[in-house]
């Protein structure tokens, strides 16, 4: 899946940030592929441009510092219809330890019926 950057704005927005305080752009970096890129129109102050950082973040971007410092995301985008593999739920593995109890105590009754036959003979 390829982000726009209407797809980027519209990201921010729901993060509480108005599109409107960036200028965005579409870059290619060689080697490693196209980006969007974006600017701070004005100072955001720390709490927020933190709060910025982590969002950007967490949507597998980052910060370049230095001359020209700006935000950048790339523009390719794991698709949703990947598989995630996820860890068994606890209902499953519930399931999984009742089965094998259940097996225990079937294989236990075995070995009490046969003791009780031996003491008999």
């Amino acid at each position: 899946m390829s982000l726009g950057i209407k797809d980027l704005q519209t990201m921010l927005d729901k993060k509480g940030f108005n599109p409107e305080l960036f200028e965005f752009e579409v870059i290619t970096v060689p080697e490693q592929g196209q980006f969007i890129k974006f600017k701070l129109k004005r100072f955001l102050g720390t709490e927020q441009f933190s709060k910025l950082a982590k969002c950007v973040q967490d949507f597998g971007g980052e910060y370049i510092k230095g001359p020209g410092a700006h935000f950048r995301v790339s523009r390719k985008q794991e698709s949703p219809e990947t598989p995630q593999l996820e860890e068994p739920s606890l209902l499953s593995r519930l399931e999984d330890f009742y089965d094998k109890l259940e097996n225990d105590l079937s294989e236990l009754e075995g070995i009490i019926k046969k003791i009780r036959e031996a003491g008999t003979s």
